[in-house]
């Protein structure tokens, strides 16, 4: 099975000159939106693209939501979220501002001017009055401009997911490893998931090791964290699951056991939809009704 987000509907577009607001919970437009793609039979990609008005925190709470949103729709009371993705960008402006000045007629004109001379000291005052004509003109103008960067950023995330009533889970954190850095231990060019730490608590303490690369489940090549989630749901032995890993560069193969995870998913789904809820955006749509939080 090929990870691979075939048409999902368009990247991000840069934010249009009339909009005025965040963008909205709607099928993409040029402004942003939401969509989504199927990757395969079992697992799909939703995204939602937001414009230079959208928080990017929101940006990821609808792309979730729009993925719970899926599931709830076609009957699924959870979904398995694999990955979520960072897609967001940026562009910075240059901006230009120009100004233009016209300096003030200071006089144009004739008239008269009194002068007052007091003369004290002596007996009286002596007063002058003169007359004038012409004028002492000012005028003309001045100018310059002002220039600066302005960075409009533009979030877009991707959640990839697959619905589901029933899951589990191996019980340790894992990492996707890309293809390249695989070279060394495989020859098919492909990725990997290791295994950064077995959980206390989990049944495969003592069968994985920290550091351990998946390749495997149940002999089908799996090469990121959605295929090998797909594949422990969909393996018919839950206590004996064929695990192909590479262990200080030997491949060997462990039996692993998963355990029902179902009542873990389906409280998280639930928090998803109670927290994007509370947005402007989605508070109105279906699900949220009986899900909005004291308050909103």
């Amino acid at each position: 099975m090929k990870l691979k987000i075939i048409s999902l509907i368009l990247l991000t577009a840069w934010v249009s000159g009339c909009a005025t607001g965040r963008t909205k919970y709607e099928p993409y437009t040029s402004s942003g939106g939401y969509s989504e793609a199927n990757v395969d039979e079992k697992i799909m990609v939703a995204r939602f693209a937001g414009n230079a008005f959208t928080n990017k925190g929101d940006a990821a709470k609808l792309s979730n939501f729009r993925a719970t949103e899926i599931c709830y729709e076609k009957g699924y009371k959870a979904l398995r979220i694999y990955d979520i993705k960072d897609l967001s960008s940026s562009q910075t402006v240059q901006k230009t501002s120009n100004y233009n000045s016209q300096q003030p007629t200071y006089f144009s004109g004739s008239g008269t001017a009194n002068t007052n001379i007091n003369t004290y000291g002596g007996s009286g005052f002596a007063n002058t009055n003169s007359n004038f004509s012409g004028s002492i003109s000012g005028g003309g103008s001045q100018g310059g401009s002002t220039s600066w960067q302005e960075t409009y950023h533009y979030p877009t995330f991707d959640t990839v997911f697959s619905c589901t009533n029933q899951a589990y889970m191996l019980k340790f954190k894992p990492k996707e490893i890309s293809a390249d850095d695989m070279k060394p231990f495989v020859k098919d060019l492909m990725g990997a998931v290791q295994v950064e730490e077995v959980m206390d608590g989990s049944p495969n303490k003592g069968i994985l090791d920290n550091g351990d690369f998946i390749i495997k489940v149940n002999g089908s090549r799996v090469k990121n964290k959605a295929q090998m989630m797909s594949a422990i749901d969909s393996s018919k032995d839950k206590e004996k699951i064929a695990l192909t890993v590479v262990r200080d560069g030997q491949v060997k193969t462990v039996n692993a056991v998963a355990i029902d995870g179902t009542s873990i998913i389906v409280q998280e789904t639930e928090r998803l939809a109670i927290q994007a809820c509370t947005l402007t955006e989605v508070k109105k749509r279906p699900i949220c009704a009986g899900r909005m939080p004291a308050g909103h």
